[in-house]
């Protein structure tokens, strides 16, 4: 299972292994469960030692029954490279002997190679083209995640030259048209999400891909609010956007999924793990975008389908939780930016903020949240009335509403009385209209 890919394509290749690969494969997918096991049990430091010293175990038990087997043949070498890839990122990132294997596993398939050249016929795909795909990413964003993460990389000069030189056949093979300047002048991050790009308008199905590129643009500290837009649209169909990864329906977001793979859904590093990390960056990507209107469906989306969404990312609650602080700060920026625009304010314009502050205020109280924030918001608002309130509401004086329970009410009463304004100004209208109409007939 742990070389099935989302389309199971790789279970083709294992055929060929010996019984010995086969219980590599086997212990590795019993310390990627010792890893998961670990994660969950963060603050017994004891208990995750033992875990780790068994994990440890296993993975360097994988790598030496792997090299004891009998090598398969081409092209179904491949997951014998992969795999040791694999090993090697868990036992040492920083040496980079997992690069060698995968490039290794990338030139075993090397007759198809060019596969990745072409868009990936996700219903019929042509030989190895997925794996050629995979193994391009994972290459990559390897690459990119150990530069990150690993700073002394990229200042260890030969460590940086052998990152920058196994990626130069990549970029070849997907980016052709990029010149030897654009490639020595370009940082590895630049490099990984040019390719990455490539990877994505290949295969767009793809999650691992959406998630990587989307990652990378919140990692910069250059990103700009259009390429936070770009990885909102990466990961969330809305009115203005169709191709995003999960879209709000009534069951559940994960209805656009390309194939869930529901016999592997628990397994350790799949797919379970890459959708927690998706919907992390849903809310990062709004909470950037200040989408707090799409932030808000997401979160009554969460709330209305939690028992479905447990079978592909557990528990919601911290999703919420999440969301929910993001309510309070998006909320404030708003009301003071509205605030910052003195001769600006409009009733219309007021009265859109107040209903965005009472519905986030009524998700605060269902979920037994303070929401003294959003009563501030609300408070401030209805100062605001004071310049812009037609004549034909009555406001009370905004001192009396520091009063917790007059508040609330104030709020939406000032909210029905210029909706009903709003409806009679329009029956007037169209009565006025009608009036007009005749008298062009009549005449």
């Amino acid at each position: 299972a742990v070389v099935s890919t989302q389309s199971g394509h790789y279970g083709r290749a294992s055929t060929s292994f010996d019984v010995a690969s086969e219980y590599s494969i086997f212990l590795y997918t019993i310390a990627s469960v010792y890893n998961q096991v670990a994660g969950a049990l963060a603050d017994n430091v004891a208990v995750i030692q033992e875990i780790d010293l068994k994990r440890l175990t296993l993975i360097t038990k994988a790598k030496e029954v792997l090299l004891k087997g009998i090598d398969p043949i081409k092209p179904s070498s491949w997951v014998k490279s992969f795999m040791l890839g694999k090993i090697s990122e868990k036992l040492n990132s920083k040496d980079l002997a997992w690069l060698d294997h995968y490039l290794q596993a990338l030139n075993d398939l090397k007759e198809y190679n060019q596969t990745v050249t072409k868009k990936v016929n996700t219903s019929s795909p042509v030989e190895y083209s997925m794996e050629c795909m995979e193994l391009v990413f994972r290459i990559s964003y390897s690459i990119y995640k150990r530069s990150t993460e690993y700073p002394e990389l990229t200042k260890d000069a030969s460590k940086k030259k052998k990152l920058l030189s196994n990626l130069k056949p990549i970029v070849l093979l997907m980016c052709p048209q990029t010149t030897i300047a654009e490639f020595e002048n370009s940082s590895i991050s630049k490099i990984v999400l040019m390719v990455l790009e490539e990877c994505f308008s290949k295969w767009p199905e793809n999650y691992k891909i959406r998630n990587a590129l989307c990652k990378i643009i919140h990692d910069s500290s250059t990103t700009n609010s259009d390429e936070y837009v770009k990885a909102k649209s990466l990961m969330l169909q809305d009115s203005s956007n169709s191709s995003g990864m999960f879209l709000f329906t009534r069951k559940h977001l994960f209805l656009g999924i390309w194939r869930i793979p529901v016999d592997t859904v628990d397994r350790p590093g799949g797919f379970f793990r890459h959708m927690r990390k998706s919907l992390s960056l849903i809310i990062a990507s709004l909470t950037h975008c200040k989408d707090i209107s799409n932030l808000i469906k997401l979160f009554e989306n969460m709330v209305k389908t939690a028992e479905q969404l447990n079978n592909f990312v557990g528990d919601v609650t911290p999703f919420l939780q999440t969301s929910l602080t993001q309510f309070d700060t998006l909320l404030r920026t708003r009301v003071s930016e509205y605030c910052g625009l003195p001769g600006k304010h409009t009733t219309e314009h007021s009265i859109k903020l107040l209903k965005l502050c009472i519905k986030v205020k009524n998700i605060h109280v269902r979920s037994g949240v303070e929401t003294k924030p959003v009563d501030e918001a609300i408070l401030v608002i209805l100062k605001l009335f004071k310049l812009t309130v037609p004549q034909q509401i009555a406001i009370c004086d905004p001192r009396v509403v520091d009063e917790p329970g007059t508040l609330y009410e104030t709020a939406n009463k000032l909210i029905n009385d210029f909706e009903q304004v709003q409806k009679v100004a329009a029956l007037l209208e169209l009565e006025k209209q009608k009036k007009k109409d005749l008298e062009k007939a009549t005449s």
